[in-house]
């Protein structure tokens, strides 16, 4: 097919191939900033216009819903008509809908509920309380996180309980068939729950995974570098009956291990299916060749896997400035310090953008811009000083202190009961 192919048009020699794989299993490397939704994308359109594909037969499985609906529109964009797969979502979802029409099968009943971590937080509180485990030492969240730990890596509890080591995992060992017996009596699942439960749906009843095999000829998984075990046996369980599976990922990009994510998945595909075709997207279209020699310098010495080498037409750029702060203080006054050098060189504050890496270091941050008179927004979340719990603490203090600490007036919550001064 030429170039001059209206799915192929803007793609550059890389993305080509990538997007013209047909049958067989295959892995884009992908790199940061390098076109890799617009390949995956293309390559679902191709198969529908292209090779007669029904989008119905495609499985795309994407990490967040709104990469999923990102997909989905771009899909009907380039095919002009609303072909789009519906079997397009996250691993939780597409699970979530196989168990409500066969999980019947191995008892999981249609009606079931999917808890949320506040609701999984509850059940775990009560069983603490009857178990008499003291929950200074064994947080909800912390036994949840170890809950979940287990699950992704397919542990069931009688498992769980034999490979236990220290008085921490015992006690957990103890929480999670309790945790697992009351779900099932609130008809209830956790997100966790929902992938190992269809890897058990597909291991315990072989006439529904063939009929799954049969139905989805055309697998797609998005960040394939951040499935965790239950994530990578369902891709492989799909996959077994026709091989057509086509993953995107980058093993440098790997960063969700505390998820449960193993990035061996990645980097063992080609073990795992030896006839796979690779392909790798190095051109990036997001950063300069200052940032990309930055970061091709940082893994470099990596001795797991070779890196790929990262370029763009974009031009050297500005040198990379780093500084090492003393303290969070000390950096979020650097950081206000350069943008207002930048405001005195004629930039707006519109032009300007702080990165953080967590939402934890947004408080030094706020109260260093609020110091110094400087006008912010946050970005997909809330100002340390507007969040609720934060409100409700601060309501509590007396006024002048209230006014020090924020420069306005919280009125104390009246919907709040608190503990009578003894």
């Amino acid at each position: 097919m030429p170039k001059s192919h209206p799915l192929l048009a803007n793609l550059n020699p890389q993305q080509i191939p990538a997007v013209k794989h047909f049958e067989g299993p295959a892995l884009v490397v992908a790199g940061p900033g390098s076109g890799k939704t617009r390949v995956l994308t293309n390559r679902v359109a191709y198969l529908i216009q292209e090779y007669g594909v029904l989008p119905e037969n495609i499985l795309c499985v994407t990490f967040t819903n709104k990469a999923a609906g990102e997909i989905k529109d771009r899909v009907r964009a380039l095919l002009g008509t609303d072909k789009a797969p519906a079997w397009t979502g996250t691993f939780h979802s597409v699970c979530s809908k196989i168990l409500r029409k066969d999980g019947f099968n191995i008892g999981v009943p249609v009606s079931f509920a999917i808890y949320d971590s506040d609701d999984q937080a509850a059940l775990i509180k009560s069983i603490l309380k009857d178990f008499g485990i003291d929950p200074k030492k064994f947080s909800p969240s912390n036994v949840l996180a170890t809950i979940s730990s287990a699950k992704s890596e397919l542990i069931k509890p009688s498992e769980y309980e034999k490979l236990a080591y220290g008085y921490y995992q015992k006690t957990v060992a103890k929480i999670y068939p309790e945790y697992q017996k009351r779900l099932r009596k609130n008809v209830a699942l956790d997100f966790d729950d929902l992938l190992v439960e269809t890897v058990n749906l597909f291991e315990q009843n072989q006439q529904v995974l063939e009929k799954y095999q049969a139905f989805f000829k055309f697998i797609l998984v998005d960040e394939y570098q951040d499935t965790n075990k239950a994530q990578y046996v369902l891709a492989k369980l799909l996959a077994l009956l026709k091989g057509n599976l086509y993953t995107v990922g980058d093993m440098s990009q790997a960063i969700y291990s505390f998820r449960g994510a193993d990035y061996r998945n990645i980097l063992h595909f080609q073990q795992d299916y030896p006839n796979a075709k690779v392909y790798n997207l190095e051109q990036n279209y997001r950063s300069t060749q200052t940032i990309l020699d930055a970061a091709k310098s940082v893994i470099k010495n990596n001795s797991t896997h070779i890196p790929l080498d990262l370029w763009t037409k974009n031009g050297g750029g500005e040198k990379i400035v780093s500084f090492t702060a003393r303290s969070e203080k000390e950096e979020a006054q650097f950081v206000v310090d350069e943008l207002l050098y930048e405001l005195s060189q004629g930039k707006s504050y519109e032009d300007i953008a702080v990165l953080y890496r967590t939402n934890a270091q947004s408080r030094n941050m706020e109260e260093a811009l609020i110091k110094n008179n400087i006008p912010y927004k946050i970005v997909g979340g809330l100002r340390f000083y507007a969040r609720k719990e934060i409100k409700d603490v601060i309501g509590y203090l007396p006024q002048p202190q209230r006014l020090r600490v924020v420069g306005k007036d919280y009125q104390r919550p009246k919907s709040r009961t608190w503990p009578k001064k003894r």
